[in-house]
């Protein structure tokens, strides 16, 4: 029997959706790396409204989780639209 490239795909593990503290953890930490003192403050400021419980952070990662229950990846579609076949400037 010849193997396939999809052949296994849906016995793999679905892609989960990250904690979102980790993520803004990360964000933070390539911030900087890159930007002065000052606007990494502004940054910091940024993030820690956005990661507040209750906030617009925790909502839009609810929706990505109900996004990852009906599709295998929830990424997926946003990676090949934005990522690969957006215009950029």
């Amino acid at each position: 029997m010849t193997e396939t490239t999809f052949q296994y795909q849906d016995s793999l593990p679905h892609l989960p959706v990250p904690k979102l503290q980790d993520t803004l953890q990360k964000y933070l930490r390539s911030v900087k790396a890159i930007v002065p003192e000052d606007q990494y403050n502004a940054t910091r400021e940024i993030v820690d409204e956005f990661g507040k419980s209750g906030g617009l952070g925790e909502e839009l990662t609810q929706k990505l989780k109900e996004r990852a229950k009906c599709h295998d990846n929830w990424l997926e579609d946003y990676w090949l639209r934005y990522a690969y076949l957006a215009v950029r400037e």
